[in-house]
């Protein structure tokens, strides 16, 4: 620890007097200041910076787990608002029948179609809209097959 003992004779003159003594000394070093500070502040700073990082990529996964879930949510909500896929050929049947009777032009017949077209592209990009946010929804999640 660096300490220090010593000791040792003495000479002592006061005035006209002299005298003889004993002289025992200690040194122990003062520490001002911790030699390891340095070090421990690194290692403060590094686990600050780590930490950071956990919460923004602990708020980025939640972010997007949410996200996803929302999506998810939102796509499932508009496939119910559409009517079930087995009444897809009632609107062209009805049109066509309408057609048939002479009620209707080609040109509402083909508008007929055309609605009906629409609402299955429709049913089927909120299918896949659905699909895909399931699948991003199980990624976030760390489910499924990609990891």
């Amino acid at each position: 620890r660096a300490w220090e003992v010593g000791a040792g004779y003495r000479g002592v003159e006061v005035g006209r007097e002299s005298g003889h003594g004993f002289l025992v000394t200690l040194t122990v070093p003062l520490a001002l200041w911790n030699t390891h500070q340095p070090h421990l502040d690194r290692l403060r700073a590094e686990h600050a910076q780590l930490d950071a990082e956990l919460r923004l990529l602990r708020g980025r996964a939640d972010r997007a787990e949410r996200s996803a879930l929302m999506r998810l949510v939102r796509a499932l909500d508009a496939l119910d608002g559409f009517p079930p896929a087995q009444r897809d050929g009632e609107l062209t049947g009805l049109a066509q029948a309408a057609y048939d009777a002479g009620e209707i032009t080609l040109g509402e017949l083909l508008d007929a179609y055309e609605a009906e077209t629409g609402f299955q592209l429709a049913r089927a990009d909120l299918a896949w809209e659905a699909r895909r946010a399931s699948i991003e929804l199980d990624r976030s999640r760390g489910e499924g097959a990609l990891q």
